[in-house]
């Protein structure tokens, strides 16, 4: 259990800096320019997470050898995941905008 956790989080860390951080923007400009495909990924949540939970994945265990449809299922973890995480995200920002419009009436 603890070890999915880690995955999650893993994973939706690795999602939130590929597409939002700032150290990221002239590499994925670069890519983006390049790799059309790759700036999709770039851009969606659910894509990135996908292969964000992979890689996490790869990284993470060494059983994988053993079972390699795992991979595919923690990229569907790390999807779902991201998209949680990007909702919550939106969810908070809608809730700081709906109390700052209350506030100025």
């Amino acid at each position: 259990m603890t070890n999915l956790i880690f995955h999650i989080l893993a994973s939706v860390g690795l999602t939130a800096i590929l597409i939002d951080g700032k150290i990221f923007n002239k590499p994925r400009e670069l890519v983006s320019k390049y790799i059309p495909f790759v700036h999709e990924i770039f851009t969606c949540y659910q894509c990135c997470g996908f292969w964000s939970g992979v890689v996490c994945i790869i990284l993470l265990q060494h059983t994988i050898i053993y079972a390699p449809w795992l991979i595919l299922c923690y990229g569907f973890v790390g999807s779902v995941s991201a998209t949680m995480y990007l909702m919550l995200i939106e969810l908070v920002y809608y809730t700081q905008q709906k109390l700052k419009d209350t506030d100025e009436q």
